[in-house]
């Protein structure tokens, strides 16, 4: 079908793209109040393919879902992008060119692609053997994609994602959670365990936590809920909002975060969650600093906001039904040399969408944090975490030598000022 559709874009004597993906998911939620049962099964196959054409500096995208499509099907595809690219006035300054691309181990696994529903329900109940009601999921992905243009970019690839989430509740009580994703199979029995642990720990913590008075100075942020801070701050970094006036920087090179601060995006990480060989326009994927030693030191792009900012791309992302966006891969803060172990600890927030990514002001739900003041543990939540992410950034002390993943965001504990209320 692809070879089809490559000799219909042919004729058109336009520049054009395909891109084709295909994604077989199976999961399965479970839950427990009294005994485990399964919720819900789920197996899809997902998929089809997306075409952009340029003509005339302009660009037009349509595309198509399922994996069967007849010429005539393919020949109005490639029409619709034509009249779109004609009328939309958007303009693109061209497609990628090949390039030499980085190998990144880690990303697919035979093992993932050949679990059984068996398999899955026994870890699911392995995973909600605990004294508190839960609800738990766990499951997997296989992706395919391709990717062509007419400047002689043809590249595809096969990935695997695994992933196990708890969440233990109690009524008027407490709650905890924990998840995990992996590109190649683990020991899932001490993964379990470790999530169970986790998730457990923050039960405990919740279920005595309570409203604490307002407090101001120096608190210790952990991952989970650093993840969410951060995301106010990286929309500042894309190519696009920065070329549109949207960021809060012009130019590399500005101070943004205390010295000992330094932010990476690295696709290329072995295994890692978002990491990739390519990116959704078949641009290399490359390790970048995004923040070093606290100096800006680069933007994030696709390929045309980075031709605009003469910048270089790599970082688009996409599904075969919509037009690439620009978007972090794994993030990373490298560890420090501290290890806070006592003070004020925030462990998870919420409500990060509330934000102003421009202004950097934020007001966050504190989920569950705690005190820890001579080896004693006070938990508390029901509060608010407010401030502003880059004056967070700029006060930030120390930063700790254990680091933790959540999902995507690989990073250790920062301490830095704030206030709570």
């Amino acid at each position: 079908m692809i070879d089809k559709l490559i000799k219909i874009l042919e004729n058109m004597n336009v520049d054009w793209e395909i891109y084709f993906s295909k994604s077989q998911v199976t999961s399965i939620k479970f839950r427990k109040i009294k005994e485990v049962e399964i919720e819900r099964s789920t197996y899809r196959i997902v998929g089809g393919v997306g075409v952009r054409v340029i003509v005339n500096s302009y660009i037009g995208f349509s595309y198509l879902s399922g994996f069967s499509w007849s010429e005539e099907k393919l020949e109005n595809l490639v029409k619709n992008a034509y009249k779109i690219a004609k009328l939309s006035k958007n303009y693109h300054p061209g497609f990628p060119v090949p390039k030499a691309y980085s190998t990144v181990k880690g990303l697919y696994d035979k093992n993932i692609e050949e679990l059984t529903i068996e398999t899955l329900i026994s870890w699911g109940n392995s995973l909600l053997d605990v004294p508190q009601n839960g609800e738990a999921s766990i499951g997997f992905e296989v992706r395919e994609r391709e990717i062509i243009n007419s400047n002689g970019i043809n590249v595809r690839d096969k990935g695997t994602e695994f992933a196990i989430h708890l969440y233990l509740y109690s009524k008027g009580k407490g709650t905890g959670s924990h998840f995990e994703v992996y590109r190649t199979l683990p020991n899932v029995e001490e993964e379990i365990l470790k999530i169970k642990e986790n998730a457990s720990w923050e039960f405990e913590l919740s279920s005595n936590a309570k409203k604490i008075h307002e407090f101001s100075g120096e608190i210790i942020i952990e991952p989970k809920a650093l993840a969410p801070i951060l995301s106010v701050f990286l929309p500042n970094i894309s190519a696009r909002n920065v070329y549109l006036g949207k960021s809060r920087f012009s130019k590399i090179g500005e101070n943004v975060a205390s010295e000992n601060f330094t932010l990476i995006d690295d696709p290329t990480l072995e295994g890692g969650v978002n990491s990739y060989p390519f990116d959704d326009e078949g641009n290399p994927g490359r390790r970048k600093p995004i923040v070093k030693d606290g100096i800006l030191m680069s933007f994030l792009a696709d390929e045309k906001y980075g031709r605009l900012l003469h910048i270089e791309g790599g970082n688009a992302s996409r599904s075969y039904n919509s037009t690439p966006e620009i978007s972090t891969s794994n993030v990373i803060i490298p560890p420090g040399d501290s290890t806070p172990d006592e003070g004020v600890f925030i462990r998870t927030v919420y409500g990060e969408h509330t934000a102003n990514s421009i202004t950097g002001e934020f007001s966050l739900n504190i989920e569950l944090g705690y005190k820890v003041q001579r080896g004693e543990i006070t938990s508390f939540k029901g509060n608010m975490i407010v401030g502003n992410v880059f004056d967070m950034l700029r006060n930030i002390t120390e930063v700790g030598k254990d680091v933790e993943r959540v999902g995507g965001f690989i990073a250790p504990k920062v301490v830095t000022y704030s206030k709570i209320i």
